[in-house]
């Protein structure tokens, strides 16, 4: 595995985690939010954020697996 690609794929596994933990911290903020009353809009607010930045992750874990393919195809 040549230098480039072990960076796609530590790149690919950042997004991965970020993905991850972002969409496990919605989950939680999201029961918590529908169990207390008073603050469940500020939480949903919270929860409704980590999922933007989850979708965040997931379009950059996407697009440099797209640009990782498409330089490995221009090379061949």
């Amino acid at each position: 595995m040549t230098e480039k690609q072990m960076a796609a794929t530590k790149t690919e596994r950042l997004a991965r985690f970020g993905r991850n933990i972002n969409l496990l911290g919605a989950l939680a903020i999201g029961g918590v939010a529908a169990v207390i009353p008073g603050p469940n809009a500020i939480l949903s607010g919270w929860a409704t954020l980590n999922i933007v930045q989850a979708g965040g992750f997931e379009l950059w874990r996407q697009n440099s697996s797209r640009k990782r393919a498409k330089s490995n195809d221009s090379r061949a």
